[in-house]
């Protein structure tokens, strides 16, 4: 049975057609008139003109007044992001200012931070899986192997960010501090009163004042107004994001990841306000500056054994950082299933780099040793 779709005559010359299902009704239960009356309701819907959804207002003329933008901004929060994918002139506002502001010096050794503790809590909202998704299992010899190092937290710094006392952070250390970064890394000790908390701590700061941004270019290059901005990210959503990591992977702090002490939000001694995170220090270099350093002097089965994820490969322990953009996925339908199969596993590490006389070896054909 098929009805013309009224939507189509409005639109092509030739009506579309809808099919629809049958289904045969007793005349004694219910009336032709309501069977009608059914049927049109059916399709009364596709009568009524369909509304695009606008998400914010532009300006009516190039002359009109911008305001896309708060009168002083402070962050790119204060910058209508709609507008600012379609007006032209406040996107080129929002350089002007961006490139003013980064002018300024960013946080040097001695400098003195307020602290506003647990800025989610007052003035954000977290992000969250399902909670059906929130644990992944891990088999017993993985979690032996990734308890073997259990570092102990610090619970006096917990005791002091969950106290009503003044707190400060005082630089004593520099990580990484420039323009074109997602983040300020520096070293401290949290001040409470006149005393100085006795083990330092790495503060991460996500100063919107040295991020990278698009270039103008870039935006004229946009077909779509959505697609020019798709790369600016707000300090915000790098927060929450890395705060999602450590909530979901608690269990792992002090582990595979750093002891975090918390999101808060912290007042420069200029007055800027900058969002950031309070994590273990810890010691060490990247994976790949020492990979550079002593490639040629691990043996080949240290290589085998780090190519294919060994934790306590060449004795190194690794320790899991930066989660600024890590998207979570809902469940386990991204993830790569595991490999039973050594063969599979040989055909993975030969593309790595594995020859016959590694394999040779490390005994890599003797089915058991290498099965263990």
């Amino acid at each position: 049975m098929d009805f013309d779709n009224p939507r189509g005559f409005a639109r092509q010359m030739k009506p579309s057609t809808t099919t629809c299902s049958t289904h045969l009704i007793s005349t004694t239960d219910y009336s032709l008139t309501f069977c009608i009356a059914a049927i049109l309701h059916r399709f009364s819907w596709s009568l009524v003109p369909s509304f695009r959804l606008c998400s914010g207002a532009t300006r009516l003329s190039a002359a009109s007044v911008l305001l896309g933008c708060n009168e002083q901004p402070e962050n790119f929060r204060d910058f209508d992001i709609y507008q600012l994918e379609r007006d032209r002139d406040l996107f080129v506002q929002f350089l002007d200012w961006k490139a003013g502001v980064s002018l300024q010096q960013p946080p040097v050794v001695g400098t003195v931070l307020t602290i506003e503790p647990n800025v989610i809590e007052r003035k954000l909202f977290a992000w969250r899986i399902p909670p059906k998704y929130h644990k992944m299992p891990i088999d017993a010899v993985t979690e032996a192997a990734v308890r073997a190092e259990d570092r102990v937290r610090d619970r006096l710094v917990d005791e002091c960010l969950s106290s009503n006392d003044t707190l400060s952070f005082e630089i004593t250390g520099i990580k990484q501090c420039g323009s074109d970064l997602y983040s300020q890394v520096v070293i401290g000790r949290i001040g409470r009163g006149d005393q100085k908390l006795p083990h330092e701590l790495c503060l991460k700061l996500y100063d919107e004042r040295f991020f990278p941004v698009p270039t103008l270019d870039h935006w004229d290059a946009g077909t779509r107004p959505w697609q020019r901005l798709v790369q600016l990210n707000f300090a915000d959503q790098l927060l929450r994001r890395e705060e999602a990591v450590y909530d979901r992977l608690g269990e792992r702090q002090g582990t595979l990841l750093p002891h975090c002490y918390g999101f808060h939000e912290f007042t420069l001694p200029n007055g800027v306000r900058v969002l950031g995170a309070l994590l273990e220090l810890i010691s060490g270099e990247s994976l790949l500056s020492l990979a550079k350093e002593q490639w040629s002097t691990w043996s080949r089965a240290e290589k085998v054994h780090l190519a294919a994820g060994a934790n306590r490969a060449a004795e190194i322990d690794l320790v899991l950082i930066d989660f600024a953009f890590a998207k979570q996925q809902e469940g386990f339908h991204e993830r790569t299933e595991a490999v039973e199969d050594v063969a599979n596993v040989q055909f993975m590490l030969m593309g790595l780099g594995l020859d016959e006389e590694a394999k040779k070896e490390i005994g890599w054909d003797e089915r058991d040793d290498c099965e263990e």
